[in-house]
Order: structure tokens, then sequence, then C-alpha cells
């Protein structure tokens, strides 16, 4: 070890190139110098050709010599400015140029690493006195050039503490060591909106928070871990099935089927659903009709539990019945078992004698009521069968009661007629183990198998279909404050198809039908290829494809004229780039365990295609000459973009500018169509956004400069003349990987534009802040109470267990009782022997 150093040592004394010396200071050594290169070239550092060579270890083999200090300083310069951490097994690997500017990162980090006290010392270490710094991890390329391009100093260790702005993963973040004016991409304890019981729970207050219920744009969702979860999601199955008896009457009676439900199975159905649209406060005099109105009976589910929705000729196997659902209500965990079976011999190892012995009445069967035997009811019959009066009766009161639910239930356009539910692991993202089920038993059996860490949400069955493909809408959001609540909306979402058209009876399972995350769909046979019925490569759409679409689809007019129509702003081509150059798919976030930096290759191309837009991780401030050149490349690629849309406007495809003009000037008088994304779209976007933020304002841990990042997922239902928006899930740290060429322009943009938002608009609060558009809603904006603490917790609940009474303790009660009422008898006899005198007494006086 002493002659390594000695070696190194003599080395940097010797050497001529100026950032070789400068990492060997006099002051501020080092405590350890890292090692020389391995001996795999066989070669010998050769110094200036004044001195006499010395053996002083391998040189990293380079395809031109290092002789010039110029052209050394010419060809590492870049490398030097920010140094990356590397494992010694890879730096004894490598070769080629990076050799020696790897080698001299571990130089110099090995002189940064060493104990500061504060950051301004780091950076006197560093040489960036004058320039701020920040530290980007997580595979965010887009937004380290952004601060790059500003002249910030990138700090390559991520669990530093020396940096003015951070970007990474949460946990990466020490929250209770953060000083005020460092600015950092997490808030503490923001995972209550993020994870799927947190966002079902906490949507529940906003008709407290908001004024709206949560009906209105959340698919109604149920914990399976609660026990009384699981009893409101077994009534609300009962019931959803009976209205999906209904509706498949209903389609077989239009479609002219021969086969269909028996009369007994529509009027229970409909009796149920009639209950359902029941207002409680016509009934509330009658208490027994009244707590029976959103309960199915057990005889009307033992009719409808063997109902098969796909064939009515079947009918279900293995449904369970009340008695079985009773027991998966109240079944525990098997932690929870085995903590309670602990509990329990615990307890009769101290007291022996509360185990042992039976109950007089134990093992002695009561005499019960003779069960009546039922006749058996049929399933199935003839569509025949109601063209009979009271079958012509029945088909109107099912379309009837389908009406008045279309009123009163606020998810009735979820609905269909198949009774699906999709199960969510609470613990898991990017589509993991979500699946669409419609039977109960299986529901029950596939989230036991897991401690009940499930979410069971209302399948969307009426989805709004593009060409038959399902999708959702990935809308970024970006918090900037909690107290008062500032939001910016990302005005370009994307638009993620499934991978298989859309199954209307749901007996498809496949998750390429049902599912639209690209993480899963990507291993579709296929996916490359051009899907030529959307016209998409990669299952995306922009948003301006979408609002062509729902023009052609949802608009009346005669003559259409639709100047807000047009191409999509940003693309692989405005930047200059080719997706197949730059692809590449980074890990989710919220994978604690899981973490994967962006590939060599794909951060060298993303250098390349972003010189026109801002500098390399590598290379210095522009000059105002480097500018000017710059800016002259971005206006040719500027004008050549504007040629290039102006021959596809003679082509048909894009509408020219000049076009534009011409077709406005004729079209003067002609009524503009609607756009239905600005009209109908975006409107239920933004409440929705303000209403989900408002619900966890209080629990979210607030602190200045701080920000979160997040990926909003809606869907669209037809609902009648005009869509309707339903939010699926809320998540945190949202993929920005080049997945699509769709993702691919738009992520660089929107970090682009991030930056502006968390830097620029600190400098200038009148700067430009890109597609990021400040959110006014009245939910947002007023000011959350300060919390000094919680006395009490945000649930309340009891728990205790039934204890048996005491030997004789009923006789005791009924003594006592006997006695209570004996006393009560004498002392009435008593007061009614001294009335008796004073009566006798006054009839005497009146007799006289």
């Amino acid at each position: 070890a002493q002659s390594e150093r000695d070696k190194l040592k003599c080395f940097l004394e010797r050497c001529q190139h100026p950032e070789l010396r400068d990492c060997y200071p006099n002051k501020g050594r080092p405590r350890a110098l890292p090692r020389l290169p391995h001996q795999d070239s066989g070669r010998s550092w050769a110094f200036d050709s004044g001195t006499e060579q010395q053996d002083l270890g391998p040189r990293p083999a380079q395809e031109n010599e290092l002789e010039p200090s110029a052209k050394c300083a010419e060809t590492e310069e870049a490398d030097v400015a920010q140094p990356t951490v590397l494992d010694a097994k890879e730096l004894g690997k490598t070769s080629g140029k990076l050799s020696t500017s790897r080698w001299l990162d571990r130089v110099r980090l090995a002189n940064t690493t060493t104990f500061c006290s504060d950051i301004v010392e780091w950076r006197r270490r560093n040489r960036c006195t004058d320039r701020r710094v920040f530290i980007c991890c997580g595979g965010y390329p887009d937004f380290r050039d952004a601060l790059l391009s500003r002249g910030w100093f990138q700090n390559n260790d991520k669990d530093s503490r020396h940096f003015d702005l951070k970007w990474g993963m949460a946990g990466n973040i020490d929250y209770e060591n953060l000083l005020p004016s460092q600015i950092v991409n997490h808030f503490d304890r923001c995972r209550d909106l993020t994870t799927k019981v947190g966002l079902t729970l906490n949507l529940r207050n906003s008709i407290w928070n908001c004024g709206v219920h949560a009906d209105a744009f959340y698919p109604r969702a149920f914990d399976l871990y609660e026990p009384l979860e699981r009893a409101d999601f077994v009534s609300d199955f009962k019931r959803t099935k009976a209205e999906s008896v209904l509706r498949r009457f209903l389609e077989h009676v239009d479609g002219e089927a021969q086969m269909t439900f028996s009369p007994d199975v529509v009027a229970v159905a409909h009796k149920i659903c009639l209950r359902i649209v029941t207002d409680v406060d016509d009934v509330i005099d009658c208490s027994e009709f009244a707590e029976n109105l959103s309960t199915v009976t057990a005889d009307e589910w033992k009719l409808l539990r063997k109902v098969c929705l796909d064939d009515p000729s079947e009918q279900e196997q293995g449904c369970p019945k009340d008695k079985d659902l009773a027991e998966m209500i109240k079944k525990k965990s098997a932690a929870e078992r085995a903590r309670e079976a602990e509990r329990r011999r615990i307890e009769l190892e101290e007291h022996p004698w509360k185990g042992g012995g039976k109950r007089k009445d134990d093992g002695k069967k009561k005499p019960g009521k003779a069960k009546a035997k039922t006749a058996q009811v049929s399933i199935s019959g003839m569509l025949a069968d109601f063209n009979t009066p009271r079958g012509k009766h029945l088909i109107q009161q099912a379309r009837d009661v389908l009406v008045d639910l279309m009123k009163e239930n606020r998810q009735h356009s979820l609905h269909g007629s198949r009774n699906a539910w999709i199960v969510k692991p609470s613990g898991k993202s990017r589509g993991r183990g979500i699946q669409v089920m419609r039977d109960l038993n299986e529901i029950f059996r596939m989230t036991e198998s897991d401690g009940f860490q499930w979410i069971c949400q209302k399948y969307i069955e009426q989805p709004q279909l593009i060409k038959g493909y399902k999708f959702d809408i990935r809308q970024w959001v970006l918090v900037a404050d909690w107290n008062p609540l500032t939001v910016y909306v990302w005005r370009q979402p994307y638009v993620r198809f499934a991978g298989k058209k859309y199954d209307q009876t749901c007996t498809d399972r496949s998750e390429y039908v049902h599912l639209v995350n690209n993480s899963i769909i990507k291993h579709m046979d296929g996916f490359e290829d051009k899907n030529n019925e959307l016209h998409a490569s990669g299952y995306m759409w922009f948003v301006q494809q979408y609002s062509e679409w729902l023009h052609d689809t949802y608009c009346k007019c005669e003559q259409h004229w639709t100047p807000w129509q047009t191409a999509p702003p940003y693309t692989c081509e405005s930047f200059g780039v080719r997706w197949e150059d730059v692809a590449f798919v980074a890990k989710d976030e919220e994978d604690e365990n899981e973490e994967e930096e962006r590939p060599a290759a794909a951060t060298q191309n993303q250098g390349q295609s972003a010189t026109i837009s801002c500098p390399t991780a590598s290379s210095p401030p522009e000059s105002t000459e480097e500018r000017r050149k710059t800016m002259q490349e971005a206006s040719i690629a500027t004008e050549s973009t504007s040629s290039r849309v102006e021959d596809n406007a003679e082509a048909g495809t894009v509408p020219s500018p000049s076009a534009g003009a011409e077709a406005e000037s004729k079209n003067d008088n002609r009524e503009e169509c609607e756009n239905l994304w600005e009209t109908c779209i975006r409107p239920q976007f933004d409440d929705i956004i303000a209403w989900s933020l408002a619900c966890v304002v209080e629990q979210v841990q607030h602190r200045k400069n701080s920000y979160e990042l997040y990926g909003y997922d809606f869907m669209v239902s037809d609902d009648g003349e005009k869509p309707h928006v339903w939010l699926i899930e809320v998540n945190s740290s949202p993929a920005c990987d080049y997945s699509t060429p769709v993702t691919c322009p738009l992520v660089k943009k929107m970090m682009e534009d991030t930056a502006k938002v968390m830097v620029d608009l600190r400098d200038d609060p009148h700067t430009c802040t890109g597609e990021w558009e400040r959110l006014h809603h009245t939910a947002l904006g007023k000011p959350v109470p300060q919390q000094r603490g919680k006395l009490f917790p945000d649930r309340f609940e009891v728990n205790g267990i039934g204890l048996r009474p005491p030997k004789g303790f009923g006789k005791r009660r009924r003594r006592r009782r006997k006695s209570k009422m004996a006393e009560t008898e004498a002392s009435l006899g008593a007061s009614e022997a001294e009335d008796s005198p004073s009566n006798e007494d006054g009839q005497s006086d009146t007799m006289h």
C-alpha cells in the first residue's frame, strides 16, 4: 500500500496534465488515495521526454497518446467535469478513452467524499463556488440536462447531503435533516393518495371536504382486509347481480333469443332493484320495510346465486351460501389467527381452569323447528313464456326500474350484464396481480391467500372504446405546495390502449384485454408492430388524436368546422431524435428494492439528441457565440419543420396555417363545432384532481420547497349524450421513460418544463412555465390549519372478546329479578293501603 501511494504521488507531481495535478492538493489530502488501474495492458506510464520513465503501474489503452497536454485536456475535459462512481472491478475491465477519465473520477471522488461541514466547503473542494448544486438519480436525464443548461453543478453521490436541489426516489431523501432552502421532489408521508387503500378510504371524505360524493367520479371499491368492508362488498355484489340479471334479460328480449331466465328469477331481481330505488322517506313509518331496503334476503339470494349470466340454461356451481358467506366475512387472516392462537395458549398456561370442563348446555341439541320443504324453482325458461300478460308486464317493469336506477344511481353507467369486478393487490404497482373476476367464491379464495390485502373495485363494464380497444388517459400533475394547495396540470396528456380488443361478455380474462399498462402489454406478441386500426405505434395516442376522434364520434353538425384541431406540437421529429435510438424503459420508483439507471448507449444518444436544446452533462455553460449558433440551428430546424408541415398540408394530412386562414375566411358565417375535450373531458379532469387532492391535504406533511409529481389515470364511459370521466388510480413518481414514440417527446418537454416550475419560477414569478398550467379551482387555495399534533387517532375502533357468564349467573339474576318484583308489589300494596282510609273519610265527609 505504501509503495502504491509513493507511485501515485510521484505520478501526480510529474504529470503535466493540470487536472491531474489539481487532484492532489497540498491541503485537504484525502484519507485514502484510490488504487491505480489494474495491470491489464502491460504498459508503463510515460511522462515528458525530459524525465526518465518509471514503472508506476499499467496505463489504460488509448487510441491516441496523451503527449500534448492541450490534446489531453480537450479529450478529457468533459468527462472530468462530472465524476461517476465506479467499482474497482469495473475499472479494471474497462479500456479505451474512458479509462483515464474514470480513474480520474475515482481520485476526484476520494477527495470530495471526505467530511465537509457544509455545502460551502463542498463547493470549494469541487471548484464550483459560484454554481448551485443538484443531485439527480433514478433515470431522469432530461431533468439533469435542463439543470446543467442553467449552469448548475451535479453531485453524483445520491446519499450526499450537500445539494440545493435533489430529484430522486423518496427513500433516498432524509426528510429530518433537510435544510429549509433545499428543494426535493417528494413530500414526507405522502402515500395517502398513491396507495389503492389510501385512495379508496380518503375519497370517501370528499362529501365533507368538497361537497361532492366520491361515487360521482370514482368506481366504488372495498378494502377486503376489514371484515365490515367485506360485508358491504357482499351486499353490493348481490344487489349488482340482481341488476345484471335484468340487463341480461332485456338483452335476450331485444335480441329475440330462445332461452332466457324464468319469470320467477326476473320477478325476484325486479323486486330487489325496486327496493334500491325506493326512497327511505316514503317507507320510514314501516320500520320492517325500511330496514330491508338495501338488503337481499336469504331466500332471494338462494335463487339468484344459481343464475348463470352467460348461459341461462346452466346453473352456477360452487357459489357460496349465506352461511358460507358469513364465515368468509368473519374469517381472519393467517397472521391474525396465529396471534390469536398464541394468545389463547398463553392464557391457558396462566389459567388452566379456563380451558377445562364443559357447560351444562354443551352437547345438548336444542329442538328446532322443522324446515318446510320448498318447491324447486326453475332458473331458465323460454322467451315465448313472456308473451302472456304477466310476462309482458314483467318486461315493462324491468325497463322502468332500470330507468329509475339510471336516475338514482351515480354509477349506473359502470354496470353491465356480467357483474364483473376487478381485484387489485394493495401493495403492487404497474398492473401486477390485477385480475377481473365475476364469481364471489373465487374472489374470496384469491384474496384470502394473501391475508385479504386486496382492493375489490367495480369494473367499468361499459367503457368508451376506440376501434374496439379499451383505453385510459395518463395525466401528469405537479403539486408545488400543500398549504395553500398549489397545483400545476400538464396540458398534453396521452392515451394508452389495451393490447387486444375489448370483450363485452368479460369471458376473456387476458391481461392484454383489460389492462393498458405499458409494462404489461409490451410483452405481447406484435407490440412492436404498428397497429393499422389505431394508426399508432406502441398502442398510444397524442391528446390531439383523441380530440379529433371525439369530434368525429359525437358531433352532429351537418357542416363541420374545427379550427381548434391541430397536429401534436411535440413529436420525435420536432426534437430531432429517432425513438429507436433513444428508447429505454425505466423501472417503477415505487419499488424500493428495484432501481435501474439508463443504459450508457441510450445516455450517449440522448446527449447527442439534446445538443440543440441544452448542453450535454459534461459541457460547460454555453458562451454567447455558441448560444447564437445554437439559436440559428434551432431556427433552421424550425423552418424545416414548418416546411414539412406545409408539405403535409398540401398532401391533405395536416392543415397548414395558410390553409387554415383561407378556411377561416370562408367559414366566417359557419358555426364552430364543439371541442368536447375542452368543454367536457378537461373540466372533469380538473374537478377530479382538485377534489382528490383536497381530501388528503390534512394528512400530508407540509413543507415549503418540496414538490410531488403524480400520474393520474382516467377512464371514460359512455353516459348518454356526453362521456363521463372516472378516476382509476393515482401514481407517485410516474414512469418518465421513452417507452413509445408518443412518450419520448412528451417526457422530454415535461421534464424541461418541470425545471421551469422548480427553478425558474422561484427566480422570476412571471416566467413562462411551458405546458404546466396552474389549476384554479374552488377546492384549492384554502389555507390549511397547522397541525400541532393529534390527540386522538384518525379511526376509532373497539376490539373485544365475548365473555361467558359465570356459572349460576342466570339463576342469581332470576332470583334478583323475583325479589325486586316482590318488593315492588309490596310497596304498591302498602301505598294502596295508606290511600284507602283517606278515601273513606273523604266519602263520609261528602255524604254528611
